[in-house]
């Protein structure tokens, strides 16, 4: 790349290596100027510094620019690459450093112990809600037939497998409760900050371990030359066989922000509770006939058809 900028007689270039190419800056020609008489001299000693000026400022900032992104603009990863690369990274690295300090040495070194009495609570949390529903279930409390409670639930309707999954779900989100509440007040961390902090611990030393999906996946071979993909989402990334694969849980972006750096919604700045998603969307819609000219309610269904499709999140029963 060559960008060049003439000034007849007053100005000269210096070569400046840019990346890719080459930039000419300008720069002054004192003998020039000295044949120049009294204003005159003057005059084009200013209309000169503040071409200098101009050009700098002007070409400055493109060269800057040039200079740090001419890689980026070519996107040498794509987004699914970027996660294949950066899988190892802690889901805290994109956030912010709004509340990012120090952990306490002594938290980067949890005791088997710790882990497993938070374990060891979360289990007992889990069977209490279990005891629960089958008190509930012989009292008849149900869902009312063709409520919308009901249709949410035949829609998000789960299977065996995946409520046991939900439950050593459940298991571990009290033991992530238990564990900070029993330290990360102890050191003063904020929500954030434990949230980070209990997601780095490892349970494969507790009897939860053994259920908890492998960062990588299940190991199993693909066969990629069939014509038709799976019906569980597997092999569908011929690099990252388990991506999309049903059973396996969300990969986040960046780190999540919870009220309470574990499960709770967030909070706004006043500490009160957020509306919910149903109230913001009754809010800013209004009833009565709002056809469109050009789109029919088939464009929404297959739209959540194909969403469905992609990612389904089955719900707990009882």
């Amino acid at each position: 790349m060559r960008l060049e900028t003439h000034v007849p007689l007053t100005m000269y270039f210096i070569e400046i290596k840019v990346s890719t190419g080459k930039l000419r800056r300008p720069g002054y020609n004192i003998e020039m100027l000295g044949h120049a008489i009294g204003g005159v001299k003057m005059v084009c000693a200013s209309f000169v510094v503040a071409v200098v000026v101009w050009i700098t400022v002007h070409f400055g900032a493109h060269l800057n620019l040039l200079n740090m992104n001419v890689l980026a603009l070519k996107a040498p990863h794509g987004l699914q690459s970027f996660f294949g690369d950066h899988a190892a990274l802690s889901g805290g690295s994109n956030r912010l450093p709004r509340s990012i300090r120090a952990i306490p040495a002594q938290l980067l070194d949890v005791e088997e112990e710790v882990l497993q009495d938070s374990v060891n609570f979360g289990e007992g949390v889990v069977s209490r809600l279990g005891r629960l529903e089958v008190n509930l279930a012989s009292s008849d409390v149900k869902v009312s037939s063709g409520s919308p409670v009901h249709g949410q639930l035949i829609d998000s309707y789960p299977d065996l497998k995946a409520l046991e999954q939900g439950k050593h779900a459940l298991v571990a989100v009290k033991a992530s409760l238990f564990l900070a509440q029993n330290t990360c007040q102890r050191y003063g961390l904020d929500d954030d900050q434990c949230g980070q902090f209990v997601t780095s611990m490892k349970l494969n030393s507790t009897q939860l371990g053994s259920k908890c999906t492998p960062q990588d996946g299940p190991s199993f071979s693909c066969v990629l030359s069939t014509k038709y993909r799976s019906l569980d989402g597997s092999c569908n990334n011929p690099s990252h066989y388990s991506w999309g694969k049903a059973f396996t849980g969300y990969r986040r972006v960046i780190f999540p922000h919870y009220g309470d750096g574990v499960q709770e919604p967030r909070k706004p700045v006043q500490g009160r509770a957020l509306p919910s998603a149903r109230k913001v969307s009754t809010s800013m819609t209004q009833n009565g006939s709002t056809a469109h000219s050009e789109l029919t309610l088939a464009v929404m269904q297959w739209g959540q058809f194909v969403e469905h499709d992609l990612v389904h999140t089955p719900v707990s029963k009882m």
